[in-house]
């Protein structure tokens, strides 16, 4: 009988500590499924833009941060530079660059550590420089590196838990594996904007060269993309439409390489054997685009970019919504650079001249509910596009601002 007590509280024991696994058990299970889920979404996207403010949501929902944000490293010139932010006064930290030997962020980055700081203002290594920015202090921080390959891409900070709450170690776990689902996510997301910026460089250069060759539309190219994207702006197009639709215009004559010079650039009127030689350059462009299938979209452009909305244009004499909506936008914004660009034969025509001769064509080239998206658009925002053009280099480059449809 004297055992019994004693086998009691070895019972109550037991069940204490299984009471504690199961916890356990149940945390990790709810760890696992939401890396799963993090990973799952960070897999959708390749845009850095995308990208960062899913990365975002997903922190904020687990560890309800005040603030974050997502530092890259660049090793070559020792620094670390804050590419995104989000929480109170998200867009005065944003830009900041401090040395790799600086902040509690640059010790992450430098050391490959994990920190929890249960308050920065006593930490000597905590760089003042958002806090003065934003004016709020920074108390309980997390501070964990981003490593590919052995190697720093760069930290990510949660600041300042919600409700003036610390952060505590299950919290940085948490973290870490967040920032080791992430890591991967972000340096494909990094391969991506290298690989699309050659590419867009690229296109722009054979554009440029275009353009160079047909005396009467230099610099036409550039121009009717960005008129083109401030356009599809106006319409509601998605950002990924707008970045499509930014290339395919760098594209669209891309045909006239197949067309004689003496054609090109004839500076009088063509005759009707010229005309039908010219209007071979939709379908020729499109051929030489055949072999480049990561163009495939971008072919559509340059084959359809001459039909008319009542179907009277070429190559195929396409009716109404029969043409592609790229190549519907693409038209309104190709004839108001023609209309306003000046000519061996003629000088460029007013603003509210373009307008009264696009509004004449509603329903005929042109679809009437992208005229009258067309015409919403201030004549300030098309001049303000005509004078950055101007000011550009031989070599320019696109500077319309991409932005989310309002």
């Amino acid at each position: 009988m004297a055992d019994m007590p004693m086998l009691s509280q070895e019972l109550e024991q037991l069940k204490t500590e299984n009471e504690q696994l199961k916890k356990a058990l149940h945390a990790a299970e709810q760890r696992r499924a939401l890396l799963d889920h993090i990973g799952a979404h960070l897999q959708q996207t390749l845009r850095l833009d995308d990208l960062i403010p899913r990365l975002f949501a997903e922190v904020n929902a687990a560890l309800q941060a005040e603030a974050q944000s997502l530092w890259l490293a660049d090793h070559l010139h020792q620094s670390v530079t804050c590419r995104f932010a989000t929480g109170p006064g998200a867009l005065q930290v944003q830009g900041i660059v401090l040395s790799l030997n600086e902040g509690i962020v640059g010790a992450t980055v430098m050391r490959q550590q994990s920190l929890l700081i249960s308050d920065a203002q006593l930490d000597a290594r905590h760089s003042r420089r958002a806090d003065e920015r934003t004016g709020r202090i920074t108390h309980s921080l997390l501070s964990v590196p981003l490593v590919r390959g052995g190697v720093a891409i760069g930290a990510m900070q949660a600041v300042n838990k919600a409700q003036s709450r610390p952060f505590v170690h299950a919290d940085l776990e948490i973290y870490r594996a967040i920032a080791d689902v992430a890591a991967l996510a972000l340096e494909n997301a990094l391969l991506y904007t290298q690989l699309e910026g050659s590419y867009n460089a690229t296109l722009e250069a054979l554009s440029t060269a275009l353009d160079q060759r047909d005396h009467e539309t230099e610099g036409h190219s550039q121009r009717v993309a960005e008129f083109t994207v401030c356009l599809a702006q106006e319409v509601g197009l998605p950002l990924d439409e707008q970045r499509f639709l930014q290339r395919a215009a760098l594209l669209h004559d891309i045909g006239k390489i197949g067309i004689p010079d003496a054609i090109l650039n004839k500076p009088g009127p063509l005759t009707t054997e010229e005309r039908q030689i010219m209007q071979r350059h939709p379908r020729l462009g499109f051929e030489m685009l055949k072999g480049i299938t990561h163009l495939g979209r971008e072919r559509e452009l340059v084959l359809t970019h001459q039909e008319r909305w009542d179907g009277k244009g070429y190559p195929s004499g396409l009716h109404g919504e029969n043409i592609p909506l790229c190549a519907r936008i693409f038209a309104i914004a190709d004839t108001l650079d023609a209309i306003l660009s000046d000519r061996p034969y003629r000088k460029g025509q007013n603003y509210a001249t373009a307008c009264q001769i696009i509004a004449s064509e509603t329903g005929k080239q042109f679809e009437p509910r992208l005229v009258e998206a067309f015409l919403r658009i201030p004549e300030q925002k098309w001049g303000e596009i005509r004078k950055r053009m101007e000011r550009m280099d031989e070599a320019p480059s696109i500077t319309i601002p991409l932005r989310k449809a309002a």
